[in-house]
């Protein structure tokens, strides 16, 4: 998972885990008051069999000092303070995960009495460099002045995997082999077993790609509304849902797309038909304030087009708010032709004010959401204000000869 968390982000893997049913009855064996934390569980109904752990397993860096204390053991100190982005972020996922299942969530105790992590995989620890003075171990492994002394383990590794590292110590340790075997007087000598190696699919990387993808398609978050338009007579009716998916990539486009679905009813043609298209909202060099496309089909199953503009033309606010709210539609069969009909579509105040209220920020946290929703707002209220009115449409003068008889 790839979340934006502050103005910067984390990601991490989330995975299940559980007690394998041997080693549960051993810890329950060996713990003091494992049985009768189960008689306890037993007594309030819960079924062990009904539980599994969620395992966040976070990048982190290696950030700590390790020495040795007075007694020459080792010592370490780890600084976790700077990762609360990382532990905030995985906080949050277990709060989605606790809504999505409708269950309890509990943190284990070393986290939610003395915020300390769990490190699984212990890495880093023997920096490689050039020398001594940079490093602990050359490319290959070898100890710095200590020849044939050769590392081969996790410690290796300068910093956290974000998977499980077993892959990746094993290459090491593959490499570090390869290498002594060629300074050893066989310079190029390669395992037999290249030969057969086939390279296998990586299960990470298809989420990684999909998380990826999922990014940036989403950067800046996004918003969400309802808006309700239909004629006074009600022989048309549009029900929309909008979406910007992401405000970053909505506002630098210059024709300011939102995704729309929805339903349509014409009166004559279609009922409650499913619609989608797209809104582009004050688009750049145009001056229209707002155009509709919509794709639907008819009764017959038949495909039909609705096409509509909002026009700004007076700077009067009762007058802007009368422009931003009456869409002026054409509808007709797909590929043009009759019956194509025109009608004036408003959003009438109860609708508009349910409009408003179902405006929504959408992103990980309540930061990100209403800092997305504050940019949405924003550039609605300044390209109201900047659009060029236009002119209402003269009308012109027909000249009628009367013939006297």
């Amino acid at each position: 998972m790839d979340f934006p968390e502050g103005r910067g982000s984390v990601w991490f893997q989330v995975q299940d885990g559980a007690i394998p049913p041997a080693l549960r009855d051993l810890l329950d064996t060996l713990i003091p008051g494992q049985r009768v934390l189960s008689w306890w569980n037993s007594a309030r109904g819960r079924d062990p069999r009904n539980t599994f752990a969620v395992l966040a397993m976070g990048r982190d860096s290696a950030n700590g000092l390790l020495g040795l204390d007075e007694d020459g053991d080792a010592l370490l100190t780890w600084r976790t303070r700077w990762q609360a982005r990382l532990h905030r972020s995985q906080l949050r996922v277990s709060t989605v995960l606790r809504r999505q299942l409708g269950t309890r969530v509990r943190n284990p105790p070393n986290w939610s009495l003395l915020r300390r992590t769990i490190t699984v995989h212990a890495l880093g620890g023997v920096p490689e460099g050039p020398d001594h003075e940079t490093g602990v171990v050359d490319a290959a492994g070898e100890v710095h002045g200590y020849p044939g002394l050769l590392v081969m383990d996790g410690s290796r590794l300068p910093a956290a995997a974000g998977v499980n590292p077993s892959a990746t110590i094993l290459a090491v340790a593959e490499q570090s082999v390869e290498a002594v075997i060629r300074r050893s007087g066989q310079p190029d000598w390669r395992a037999p077993e290249w030969e057969g190696v086939v390279a296998a699919a990586v299960p990470e990387d298809a989420p990684f790609a999909a998380m990826a993808a999922r990014r940036a398609a989403t950067a800046g978050d996004g918003v969400l509304f309802r808006e309700r338009m239909r004629t006074p007579d009600d022989s048309v009716v549009l029900t929309l849902g909008a979406q910007v998916r992401s405000i970053d990539l909505f506002l630098a486009d210059p024709a300011h797309p939102i995704t729309i679905t929805g339903t349509v009813d014409v009166q004559g043609v279609t009922s409650n038909a499913p619609a989608e298209g797209t809104l582009s909202l004050f688009p750049d060099g145009d001056r229209v304030a707002m155009a509709y496309a919509l794709r639907f089909r008819d009764d017959a199953d038949q495909p039909w087009e609705l096409s509509g503009t909002k026009t700004i033309r007076s700077r009067v606010p009762t007058g802007l708010l009368h422009d931003l709210t009456t869409l002026d539609t054409l509808i007709r069969p797909v590929g043009g032709g009759p019956p194509e009909s025109r009608h004036v579509l408003s959003i009438e105040l109860p609708d508009l004010a349910r409009l408003g209220a179902s405006l929504r920020g959408q992103g990980f946290t309540r930061a990100r959401r209403v800092r997305a929703l504050a940019r949405f707002a924003g550039f609605f209220a300044r390209s109201a204000m900047s659009t060029p009115a236009t002119p209402p449409p003269t009308k012109r003068r027909q000249r009628v000869d009367a013939t006297r008889g």
